[in-house]
C-alpha cells in the first residue's frame, strides 16, 4: 500500500509539472516546490519535447557547492558568514514569448543585492540541440527576490523581451541530449583577459544538467585556444523546483 501510494505521488507530482511548463494559461503567482518528487526522474520524464524538459530541469532554486577541498562543500563567502544561492525562475508565455529563464545569483545575508542577474532564452536548433541565448537584465530592472517569487507577474510585466540586450559578452550556450535526463552544455569561445595575464586569454564554461540540479566548470584557454588551466567544478543542488509564470512580454 506505501508503495502504490508513493507511486501515485509521483504520477500527480509530474502531471502537475506538466501542467506547470505546458499551460497557457493566465498565472499570478510563482511556486517554490520542495520534497523528493522534484529530483524524481518520472516528474520529468513526462514532459514532451527535449527543450520543455531541460528547462524545466533548470528551473529552481539552487545552492552553490564546491570542489576547491577535494569534496564538495557548501560554497561559504564573506569570511563564511553566507553561503551563494541562485534562482532560474520559468518567465514569459511560452507559447508566444518562447522558453524564457531569468537567473539571480545572492549571498544569503544580502538577497536583494544579487551578485549575477541575466535572462537567457532556449532556442531549438534540432532534436538533440538546444541554445541558451543570454540577455542583460536591464538597470532599471531591480525588483527584490521576495517579490519575484511572490508576484512574478506583475514583478516581470515591464520585461519586453524584443527589446532586452544581449549579453555583452556574447554569451551563448550550446547544449546536447545525451540520454532523456541527462544534458551537456559548452558555452562559445568568450575573451576572458586581451593579455593573458591570469587566466589565459579565453574561457569556455561546460555544464551537466540532471534532475537534481547541474555540475559545471570553467576552462581557460591561451592565445591559440588551447586549454591552459581548468577550474574546480562546481555543483547546483536544487533545494527547490519554480513553476512557470506568464507575462505580457510583448
Amino acid at each position: 500500500m506505501l508503495f502504490v501510494r508513493k507511486i501515485l505521488s509521483i504520477v500527480a507530482f509530474a502531471l502537475f509539472f506538466i501542467v506547470l511548463w505546458s499551460c497557457s494559461a493566465a498565472r499570478e503567482t510563482t511556486s517554490l516546490m520542495t520534497g523528493k518528487e522534484i529530483y524524481a526522474d518520472e516528474t520529468y520524464q513526462q514532459i514532451k519535447k527535449n527543450e520543455n524538459r531541460l528547462h524545466a530541469m533548470l528551473s529552481g532554486k539552487f545552492v552553490q557547492y564546491n570542489n576547491s577541498s577535494g569534496d564538495y562543500k557548501t560554497w561559504m563567502v564573506n569570511g563564511g558568514k553566507d553561503s551563494v544561492v541562485i534562482y532560474f525562475i520559468p518567465v514569459g508565455n511560452p507559447a508566444k514569448d518562447g522558453l524564457w529563464l531569468y537567473h539571480y545569483q545572492l549571498m544569503t545575508s544580502l538577497p536583494n543585492e544579487p551578485i549575477y542577474e541575466a535572462f537567457s532564452k532556449l532556442e531549438v536548433i534540432d532534436r538533440d540541440t538546444t541554445r541558451g541565448i543570454y540577455y542583460e537584465a536591464p538597470d532599471d530592472f531591480n525588483v527584490p527576490i521576495e517579490t519575484l517569487l511572490q508576484n512574478p507577474k506583475t514583478a516581470f510585466e515591464s520585461i519586453d523581451f524584443d527589446k532586452l540586450e544581449l549579453s555583452k559578452v556574447g554569451e551563448e550556450v550550446l547544449y546536447f541530449r545525451e540520454k532523456a535526463l541527462y544534458f551537456t552544455g559548452e558555452s562559445q569561445f568568450i575573451q576572458k583577459d586581451p593579455n593573458g595575464k591570469e587566466y589565459g586569454y579565453f574561457l569556455k564554461d561546460h555544464y551537466e544538467v540532471r534532475p537534481s540540479g547541474m555540475t559545471y566548470n570553467t576552462y581557460y584557454y591561451n592565445e591559440n585556444k588551447t586549454v591552459y588551466k581548468a577550474s574546480d567544478p562546481d555543483k547546483l543542488i536544487k533545494m527547490a523546483a519554480i513553476r512557470g509564470v506568464e507575462n505580457k512580454g510583448r
